[in-house]
This record gives structure tokens, sequence and C-alpha cells, in this order.
């Protein structure tokens, strides 16, 4: 299974001077794949655990803005293979997340699905999987 974000921009009520410095120059309609940085640390062949964060020693994705708004470990995608609709997400230690325009409290988990629009701080996605 092959999973991505695309970046939608900040959100509409995000202030102005806030950047995203990494990854350099994202542009809107640009992907981000959710990939293993640091394979050693997840053994499971049928999930696939993706940290998105601003530490690069810890984040298998990493986002990094300014002023700093995306925690070490933001939040956590389980991918998974057989059942990719079964997918989950969660907000780890930086807040919560937006979903599809529904606020989730940091620790919950959420099914995510081809399409769904996940905003992290300021900054928004839209999650989509291939097979």
């Amino acid at each position: 299974m092959r999973a991505w974000l695309i970046f939608l921009g900040k959100a509409n009520d995000a202030p102005v001077e806030h950047r995203l410095i990494e990854p350099q120059q994202l542009g809107v309609g640009e992907t981000l794949p959710l990939e293993l940085r640091h394979p050693e640390r997840w053994r499971r062949r049928d999930v696939t655990r993706i940290i998105i964060g601003s530490d690069p020693s810890w984040a298998d994705v990493v986002l990094v803005d300014d002023p700093l708004t995306i925690a070490a470990e933001h939040a956590r995608f389980y991918l998974n293979h057989a059942v990719p609709d079964a997918s989950d997400f969660r907000p780890t230690k930086g807040g919560p997340a937006i979903i599809n325009g529904k606020i989730t409290p940091r620790s919950h988990w959420v099914n995510v699905h081809n399409g769904d629009e996940i905003q992290m701080s300021c900054w928004r996605f839209r999650y989509e999987w291939a097979g």
C-alpha cells in the first residue's frame, strides 16, 4: 500500500506570518509520501506506523514551520495494508487535529479514508492512498 498527503496550504484562519520551512518549497498540490524514514523501529508487515513531526531523528515525515507549531511527534498514521480503508490516524503530542472539519482530540483514534482532509496545526492536507 502506498499513501501520501497532498498539501492544501494553510488553514483559512492561520496567521500570515506562519511559513512551512521543511520540506523546503512545498507548494499547494504537492505530495508528501507517507513512508518509513526509520524502518528499524517498526516490525509489523500488515500495518505500517508513520510518525509525523518536527524532529527528524524521530519522525518519518518531517514538518517544520516558523514559528514552530508542529510538535516533535505531532501525529501518527497506522496504514493497514490488507484493508486500506481500515487505516487510522491519531494526533499525539501536538494537540488536536481537524479531520473533515471535525476536531479530533489528542490521543483519539480516527479511521481515515481516501480523500479525507486533515489539518495539523495550521497546515492542511488531503490523505490519499493506492492499493
